[in-house]
């Protein structure tokens, strides 16, 4: 198998695991620091088996999370030594993971359903503003009724 299909097969599987419909050439190509001309034409053989520098072929493979000697070689597995790619955590989640383990064990499911509660509580619908209330009277809500001065009073 030429380079140009594993390098097709590798760019199947991202868009697969991405969840995409496909990975871009100009993406791949962005990756591999070179032309999206000179990816095209690896993956069309254009000019025989081209095959990326073995840097560019190293982060083409990490970002298409695939095996970089099987991309290179066909050698081995194309997913063997891959690691699977984690979600990305928030700085903010880490934060509150970080609380919630400086909570002693024995009060951290205490703690855990409070901040549970908190956060449903958060995210429920805000009770109208008492202006709605007045507006459902007939009154504007931007019209603000002037109270009397006591000043006019003297």
């Amino acid at each position: 198998m030429r380079y140009g299909e594993r390098l097709q097969l590798a760019m199947d599987h991202a868009a697969k695991i991405k969840q995409l419909e496909k990975i871009e050439r100009i993406e791949v190509a962005r990756v591999a620091d070179c032309s999206t001309q000179n990816i095209g034409m690896i993956l069309r053989g254009a000019q025989g088996d081209q095959h990326l520098n073995t840097e560019a072929n190293y982060r083409v493979a990490n970002f298409l999370r695939v095996n970089a000697h099987w991309l290179a070689t066909e050698e081995g597995d194309m997913l063997k030594g891959v690691a699977p790619e984690q979600p990305a955590v928030s700085f903010e989640a880490k934060q509150l993971d970080l609380l919630l383990r400086s909570i002693p064990e024995d009060r951290r499911l205490t703690a855990y359903q409070m901040a549970t509660q908190l956060l449903i509580s958060y995210l429920a619908p805000a009770p109208l503003p008492q202006s709605a209330a007045s507006t459902s009277a007939g009154q504007d809500p931007h019209v603000v009724a002037a109270k009397p001065s006591a000043s006019h009073h003297k």
